[in-house]
């Protein structure tokens, strides 16, 4: 069966963007993404274009990029206009070496096309233009294929038009333009304030706003294209400031819009009369101030936007067909919307409605353009950074963070278990949202909205969200279906597609959970900052005190009743998709109707009343009528907002604490999460210490040792052989019948809770942000070591002795390969199966494979020690993590590949353990030496530092899982050999410097490994049974060496690679070798040491078994590993089951070291 978990956290997160300047002149444009575009011209007179180009958000010179501009040409002016169609028509102005200037239109371009020279066959233009400094555009028609566009040129600058003159319409016929001739108005002009085009059926031609000498006012309609061109002067209203037009599609005619006083609209029997009055819009009848409007349309569908002359901002939704029906909204507020462009587009949804976004790009204090975004289903606005991606330019984004993960069901006694496996890497869920949300999807910019879509996992099957709101607007999130990807040229799966019984996200139950421990005046006081400060500041007055802790309970209790609503709606839906056994194949899906659309539009004024909040005078949750609602008074204006959804419930939230004096970031840190990277620092240092003292306790060890290493390989056979058939007559799961385990492990106590934990976004905060924030595209190690050392000429000399036999080693392994990998299948994971497929010839074959390979690889384990402390020191850098070391965490201090390494572990590790104890993990550094780690791990240590370095191995054992397995795979991707599952989406910069960086990482997770799970083994004089402490302590210290060997091999991959630059295929299919070798011994060793446990009695039953569970899936991860390695050994089917293997394998083996640390740790 296939479930997906589910979390979600308000954190701050961080992406690498760049803003996007205003420039001198903007327009913007909604590109085939369906996401805003934007060009702008600069000082220096470069068009840059800003788009969406296959998941990533680029920047470039248009200009030259369309082949327009050559040589030192220049931009003077451009304009762009997009028809209801979607296509574009761009018009730009270049200067030449002579006088004058060149106009093109670049007419019907599709947005995809953009970032391709354009064709000459969509260019028109004209040689010889006086120079322009000013362009304007109107559609014609919605056929744009059919209809070239409206376009009038200024001479001089829009504000200093005061002559005729200057002004001129732009005639297209066939490839050439032309300037239409002179025109006059009837009273002379002081000055012209407002020019748009439009279209009649008596031709084309321009609107015109201008003073007269005597400083009336007059609106004026110019006929340029008709048989006789002519003039038309209607009746100007009031006041008029500005000038918008739309296009009425049934009649395929413009209608004028003038601003002023009222803002008034004129049909064309209106404005081709010199009587034409045209109507005022009766919700617009008084706009006190108004400065300047346009529009923005969606067929049918349209908004007006005007600003007032302190530069405040409203919005007026209505439709082409009823202008007097709609609503008014203010948005920003006074000093913000003096520079604004507005898009409205509409998404087709499921239930066949549109989903209609609308979209405003306005300039921020830094002169940067940010992006407002709402849509018609939720109706709330959603500031986000409008940005272009960047390799190094780091952004705090303060916001929600989703994971959700396909799980696939491994329990035997499961009826609903899967008989096959799933391809659940790179599998694909289709996700719906209440409202639309910009983010990032594993690493991607993308959109989440009402209308639905499939988006693909990642290797591990995860969706990482990231939204790029800088507020905390919070949306539901529901995966309704699950896809698993087909695998290239595998057979088709059956019944692919599924429904999910459990679809539903609600990042606010967080929120809301945390703000119940809100109730009181007292209660909002005692808040304390972790600086400790107080979040209530002693200028905040009692009475909104107390109005914020009754506003906090009245708040809960609405989404209480929201939750409430949508448990029962959901146990419905779950009886209907049992009742399809979760199929969705047929076109049988279940209606999905979680997610109710706001009915109010003023969910919109949410933005303008939390930019407003300090001039709130009278605010609270009232009842009206039947519905609760958030009242605010704001001078005269009252604002009364339904609290129907969660979105407008949170953003209540929100404004409260900002109304008593916090920002985003207290509310995050009150009902979010956040970091304590003083903690993680500590815990990153401790890591540091451990491993540098396990090194150093291990070479000594190494030094000392009298055995050889093939007699010890010797030793190795014979004990596997004589505990072979006490490992085959063993059963493994007797101990599950004890009831309290049996309870324990069903998740009804704290299985479930470390199942969260595993799962959570902050657990995998980490390897997210190396995976996503550039680790695989920018991360740089400063290795500048070019001359080989005499340990490395050595290594050399001995890989070559072996590097034939490879082959024949790699077949030995293969042969078995398939045998193993379709066991580790949901439904078939046993371990007394799995230790029966193993017999004395396998061990022979691997134990003389070790023989073979003992030489090079004990050698590069006792030499490689120095390498791995030289490497350890070398700097690296990594765009998001490295900012955040040096920036948040060490304060300057820089990051080594050590401290990388350490850093990435800290973070799960810290999470882990507070989660678990509700205290920061031990402090091992200053602590943790050589002969303080070799008196713990002989059992003559200190017992409160024995104590502390057991607590912290127990929990770093499953951060380093989790964090080696993400190189691990990375390292399987990086050379492309898996293709059609979307993980070549993870995009890997340049190659040689990744393999470097993951050789070296890789080298240091090793050696993290040989801290957290060095094995414990007490001087023999306390044993009671020395021939059992002798077998046990072959056996501890046997899997220890093994474990060791797989250090050694990592230093052979990173000294090979670097010297030889051995193809990536060739070097990963030697590991891969190797380790497949290694693992039965290690599995038999493992059963052993498990069975000898259970023989004491001293050790849990629990950790009992979970260490049989940890040697089958330990097992399962390499043999998983080792066949999606050798793409050369193998067909395709069984290399890509090996990676879903590998897969399942390492998510339970970290979950399993989660419980080990709940259940082992010392109180």
């Amino acid at each position: 069966m296939i479930t997906v978990t589910k979390d979600g956290e308000l954190m701050t997160n961080y992406v690498t963007i760049n803003p996007v300047p205003a420039d001198e002149v903007f327009g913007a444009f909604t590109d085939h993404e369906k996401q805003p575009a934007v060009m702008s011209l600069s000082e220096d007179s470069i068009l840059y274009l800003v788009i969406s180009d296959g998941g990533k958000v680029t920047r470039i010179d248009f200009g030259r990029s369309s082949g327009i501009v050559k040589g030192e040409r220049k931009v003077l002016a451009f304009a762009v206009q997009q028809s209801l169609d979607g296509t574009l028509d761009i018009c730009m102005a270049v200067d030449k070496p002579t006088s004058g200037c060149r106009f093109y239109l670049l007419h019907a371009i599709r947005p995809e096309d953009l970032l391709q020279p354009i064709p000459p066959s969509k260019i028109i233009d004209a040689v010889n233009f006086p120079i322009v400094a000013h362009i304007y555009m109107g559609n014609k028609s919605t056929a744009m294929s059919q209809s070239l566009p409206l376009v009038m040129v200024a001479f001089v600058r829009p504000d200093r038009i005061t002559k005729t003159e200057e002004l001129n319409f732009v005639e297209f016929k066939g490839k050439e333009a032309k300037l239409n001739g002179n025109w006059t108005v009837p009273a002379d002009p002081e000055r012209i304030l407002a020019v748009e085009l439009g279209t009649v059926s008596t031709g084309d031609g321009a609107f015109i706003l201008y003073e007269g000498q005597s400083g009336k006012k007059h609106l004026l309609f110019q006929n340029f294209t008709g048989s006789v061109p002519f003039a038309v002067q209607p009746v100007c209203p009031e006041g008029a400031v500005g000038l918008t037009t739309f296009l009425d599609t049934q009649t395929q005619e413009t209608t004028l819009i003038v601003a002023g006083d009222k803002i008034a609209y004129f049909l064309p029997r209106d404005y081709l009369s010199p009587k034409g009055t045209g109507t005022v819009i009766d919700n617009l009848e008084h706009v006190p101030g108004m400065k300047d409007i346009h529009c923005s349309q969606s067929q049918e569908d349209l908004r007006l936007w005007y600003t007032t002359v302190d530069d405040a901002l409203y919005y007026y939704t209505t439709t082409t067909s009823d202008l007097s029906e709609g609503v008014n909204i203010p948005l920003l507020p006074e000093g913000q919307g003096g520079r604004a462009s507005g898009l409205l587009c509409a998404q087709a949804r499921d239930d066949d409605s549109d989903l209609l976004v609308s979209s405003l790009l306005s300039v921020d204090q830094d002169a940067n353009i940010y992006l407002l975004q709402q849509d018609s289903a939720s109706k709330a606005w959603q500031r986000y950074p409008f940005w272009f991606s960047s390799e190094k330019n780091v952004k705090e984004v303060e916001g929600y963070m989703l994971r959700f993960q396909v799980v696939q069901n491994n329990d035997p006694e499961d009826p609903n278990n899967d008989d096959e496996g799933e391809m659940i890497v790179g599998s694909w869920l289709y996700v719906t949202c209440s409202g639309l949300v910009r983010c990032f999807i594993n690493g991607k910019p993308a959109t989440m909205s009402p209308a639905g879509d499939w988006y693909q996992t990642d290797v591990k099957g995860v969706l990482n969200v990231l939204l790029q709101t800088e507020d905390a607007t919070c949306h539901q999130f529901a995966v309704q279906r699950y896809r698993p990807v087909e695998i290239p040229g595998g057979k088709r799966q059956r019944n692919s597609e599924r429904l999910i019984e459990d679809p539903v996200l609600d990042p606010s139950e967080k929120v809301v959970g945390r703000l119940k421990n809100i109730q009181t005046e007292d209660d909002l006081r005692a808040l304390r900052r972790q600086d400790g400060t107080p979040l209530i500041g002693p200028g905040v007055p009692d009475g909104d005190v107390i109005r914020a802790a009754q506003a906090f309970q009245q708040l809960s209790e609405r989404a209480d009743e929201i939750h409430l609503d949508q448990k029962q709606k959901l146990a419905a839906y779950k009886l209907a998709v049992r009742e399809l056994k979760g199929q969705a194949s047929g076109g049988e899906i279940v209606p999905f109707g979680f997610f109710d659309d706001a009915w109010d539009w003023l969910t919109g004024a949410w933005n303008w009343v939390e930019d407003k909040v300090k001039d709130a005078i009278d605010w609270g949750v009232k009842l009206v009528g039947d519905v609760w609602k958030f009242i605010v008074k704001i001078g005269e204006e009252i604002f009364e907002i339904a609290l129907t959804t969660i979105t407008s419930i949170v953003k209540g939230i929100v404004w409260v604490f900002k109304k008593v004096g916090a920002f985003i970031k207290d509310v995050i840190e009150f009902l979010g999460f956040l970091f304590g990277w003083g903690d993680i620092l500590d815990t990153t240092d401790s890591i540091v210490a451990g491993l540098n003292a396990a090194l150093d306790h291990g070479k000594s060890v190494l030094e000392s040792q009298h055995d050889t290493v093939h007699g010890w390989l010797e030793d190795l056979r014979e004990t596997l052989k004589e505990q072979l058939p006490i490992l085959h007559d063993t059963d493994y799961t007797a101990v599950l019948k004890n009831q309290e385990l049996a309870k324990l492990l069903s998740g009804s106590s704290k299985l479930s809770d470390d199942d969260e934990t595993k799962q959570s976004v902050v657990y995998n905060w980490s390897a997210y942000n190396f995976t996503y924030g550039g680790g695989t595209t920018s991360a740089v190690l400063h290795d500048d070591s070019m001359s080989r050392t005499g340990t490395e000429d050595e290594l050399l000399r001995l890989w070559d002795t072996v590097v034939d036999q490879l082959e024949a080693i790699t077949k030995t392994v293969v042969k078995v390969a398939k045998e193993f990998v379709d066991f580790f299948k949901p439904g078939h994971l046993n371990v007394n199966t799995l230790i029966n497929k193993v017999g004395t010839i396998l061990i022979d074959e691997l134990v003389d494979a070790l023989e073979r390979l003992a030489d090079i690889i004990f050698y590069a384990l006792s030499t490689g020690i120095s390498i791995i402390k030289d490497i350890g020191n070398k700097k690296i850098d990594i765009p998001i993590i490295s900012w955040v070391w040096e920036k948040i965490i060490s304060r300057g201090r820089p990051l080594t590949l050590l401290n990388f390494c350490a850093l990435l572990i800290a973070i799960p590790t810290t999470i882990l353990y507070k989660a678990t104890t509700k205290s920061a993990p031990p402090k091992l550094s200053g602590r943790v030496t050589k002969d303080t780690f070799a008196q713990h791990v002989t059992g003559k240590g200190s017992a409160t530092l024995s104590k502390d370095i057991t607590n912290f191995a127990l929990s770093a054992s499953s951060g380093l899982e989790l964090v080696s397995e993400e190189f691990s795979t990375l390292g399987l991707l990086a050379d492309g050999t898996f293709e059609g599952l979307g993980l070549e989406g993870i995009s890997v910069g340049f190659i040689g410097e990744f393999m470097n960086v993951f050789d070296s990482a890789t080298l240091a997770f090793e050696a993290v490994g040989g801290f957290v799970e060095w094995p414990v083994i007490p001087d023999e004089t306390t044993a009671e049974d020395t021939r059992a402490f002798d077998l046990a302590k072959f056996n501890k210290y046997s899997g220890w060496a093994l474990k060791g060997a797989g250090m050694g091999s990592s230093v052979i991959i990173k000294v090979v690679a670097k010297a030889k630059k051995a193809p990536r295929p060739v070097v990963k299919r030697w590991k891969a070798t190797v380790g497949a070798a290694m693992s039965v011994p290690k599995l038999c060793l493992s059963l052993t040491n498990g069975i000898q446990d259970a023989k004491e009695g001293e050790k849990s039953d629990i950790l009992i078994v979970n260490g049989f569970l940890k040697g089958g899936f330990t097992f399962g991860k390499q043999w998983g590993e080792s066949v999606a390695a050798w793409n050369n050994q193998v067909e395709n089917e069984l290399m890509y089951a090996g990676l879903v293997v590998k897969q399942i394998c390492a998510i339970a083996l970290y979950g399993l070291k989660i419980v080990d640390f709940g259940v082992g740790i010392i109180e």
